[in-house]
């Protein structure tokens, strides 16, 4: 179990159409099929994980070229 004070970063990403965006204004948000939620500990490790949105995050604009 994580603890709110472990937490070192906090990143909404979301996905609209195609691409990945970050940090959208509320109403940007409207536009979006799908949000990830990702929080990371002081350690790097991933601490918290969620999903939400009417379809999921393509696996393909997660990777890293």
């Amino acid at each position: 179990m994580w603890h709110a004070s472990d937490v070192q970063t906090y990143v909404v990403m979301l996905q609209v159409g195609t691409a990945l965006a970050v940090d959208l204004t509320a109403e940007e948000e409207l536009c979006t099929s799908a949000v990830l939620q990702v929080a990371v500990n002081s350690k790097g490790r991933h601490s918290a994980i969620s999903q939400r949105g009417s379809s999921g995050i393509n696996p393909g604009i997660l990777q890293v070229s």
